[in-house]
């Protein structure tokens, strides 16, 4: 819950303040065109290996399209895994773990998820995903605190 915020603006000239609205609308529209933004997804699934980019190198593999149960690798962007209506948090885990053991089998890659798990799975995670995982902490509960991965990243909650 975001109870206040401060803010620092810059004034602008008309023509810094309509270019950057440009700019704002042509991103906008790129996302539009080229992810599954209609569709219930949690986001970039894996951050871009330096130099590459984790969306092609998914759809190198062949595995863009591919579906597990509920979820499917999108057939607009490889790097967003979509759920088609009755995906569960086992179809979720399922492809994210495909995909990485596929490219790195092909290319050597290993693929570093960006969405952090939250929760207890059925069945377990497999090992080379528990590093994402995160205990979640419930308000007034005495569970240890624990420093939060970098909130710029995408956090994918799901529920067994």
């Amino acid at each position: 819950m975001l109870t206040r915020a401060r803010c620092r603006v810059r004034r602008g000239s008309e023509a810094e303040v309509l270019e950057q609205q440009r700019a704002a609308k042509a991103d906008v529209d790129r996302r539009r065109a080229t992810q599954p933004l209609t569709q219930p997804n949690s986001g970039s699934v894996f951050v871009n290996p330096e130099g590459d980019f984790a969306g092609r190198l998914i759809e190198q593999a062949g595995l863009k399209g591919t579906m597990q149960g509920g979820a499917q690798i999108s057939d607009r962007h490889a790097n967003f895994i979509v759920n088609l209506g009755a995906a569960k948090a086992a179809d979720v885990v399922a492809l994210i773990a495909l995909a990485r053991r596929t490219v790195l089998s092909n290319t050597g890659i290993e693929m570093k998820p960006e969405v952090r798990l939250v929760g207890d799975f059925d069945p377990s995670l497999p090992p080379e995903l528990e590093p994402y995982r995160v205990q979640p902490v419930l308000i007034g509960s005495k569970a240890q605190p624990f420093e939060l991965p970098d909130p710029k990243k995408s956090w994918l909650r799901v529920q067994a």
